[in-house]
């Protein structure tokens, strides 16, 4: 008789996993919105120096990818090394999540305070579920899936609502305009990384889409003569703190893209601007006037998030099936 072999579950695979990875890399995104504001002063980057944000923002990829790559061949326990199928992979997920996304994302910031800006990238998360549903066809776009997400934007429109019964301050292309530009491109982002990550090493997508873009971004922010001046002693840990976030939380999410549906993870997403929001106003005072409001916000959005889990265990689609049959 044949021993009984059985396959060990991966964490990330598992609802606790999901529940624990996704919050936690929620807390760091939501965290990227008032440091960036603070690395800003620590290096005296104007709002005008597009060439230096992107400098800046080409340092925090490469550095971001470095991470990546380090940490993953240390748990995997080999050199990350993509094979020749996986450039093309890799160039798509960063010319979205990296290049496009920061060259709008950076601009934006500049021009826009932390708790706006945290309001409008959030819609990536509404975004990705539409692009998987109606444009790649990943899965299904039901009724509690539209509910889930409705519920979750409304927790992020009402926690930046001002007690004037309004939005506080104007729009701008140059600052509310690009962030919401940087959230489709984040969107369209996910749906890829679930498709690719079947098909080539989540750490190794991650950490190479970061060094490619941070080598892209590079480039433009120094041809236009961008260049990082740091003024504080604050500068550099600041930096290396974005860079972290940046290659930390994208190593998790496509770790649980693996497993999981993008609706059950992008949702989750929906929590940063809840963190954003606490954060900057601990870090920049920015103010929050309703305490109550904010907790009436996280509940929508917490009931969102469970909504779309609820969503994804009875719906099932036949092309999420046949992505289970794709090669690793």
């Amino acid at each position: 008789m044949s021993p009984v072999t059985t396959q060990k579950t991966s964490f990330f695979a598992t609802k606790v996993g999901l529940y624990a990875t996704a919050i936690f890399a929620a807390m760091l995104w939501g965290s990227a919105y008032p440091v960036l504001k603070l690395a800003y002063s620590a290096f005296a980057i104007s709002a005008d120096d597009a060439a230096t944000q992107y400098v800046f923002a080409g340092a925090r990829c490469f550095l971001a990818g470095c991470l990546g790559f380090t940490m993953g061949s240390i748990a995997e326990r080999r050199i990350l090394r993509p094979r020749k199928s996986d450039w093309s992979r890799i160039i798509k997920i960063s010319m979205s999540q990296s290049v496009m996304q920061y060259l709008f994302y950076y601009v934006g910031m500049a021009h826009t305070t932390s708790i706006k800006g945290t309001l409008i990238n959030s819609s990536c998360s509404f975004f990705s579920i539409l692009i998987a549903c109606l444009i790649l066809k990943q899965e299904k776009l039901t009724g509690k899936k539209t509910l889930g997400v409705a519920m979750g934007f409304a927790g992020v429109v009402l926690v930046n609502w001002s007690g004037a019964g309004g939005l506080t301050g104007g729009v701008t292309l140059l600052g509310e305009g690009f962030v919401l530009l940087s959230a489709l491109a984040v969107a369209a982002a996910s749906p890829l990384m679930h498709a690719f990550s079947k098909k080539t090493d989540p750490a190794v997508l991650s950490s190479y889409q970061y060094l490619f873009g941070g080598v892209v971004l590079l480039a433009i922010g120094l041809v236009f003569g961008g260049r990082l001046h740091p003024s504080s002693v604050f500068a550099i840990p600041l930096l290396l703190y974005m860079s972290f976030v940046a290659g930390a939380g994208n190593c998790l999410q496509a770790l649980l893209l693996r497993h999981h549906p993008v609706s059950r993870v992008t949702g989750f997403g929906l929590l940063n601007p809840i963190w954003g929001v606490f954060l900057s106003a601990l870090l920049l005072r920015e103010p929050v006037d309703s305490v109550l409001r904010v907790v009436v916000a996280l509940a929508l959005v917490s009931g969102g998030i469970y909504v779309l889990n609820r969503a994804q265990i009875a719906d099932h689609a036949p092309s999420e099936a046949a992505e289970e049959e794709l090669p690793a």
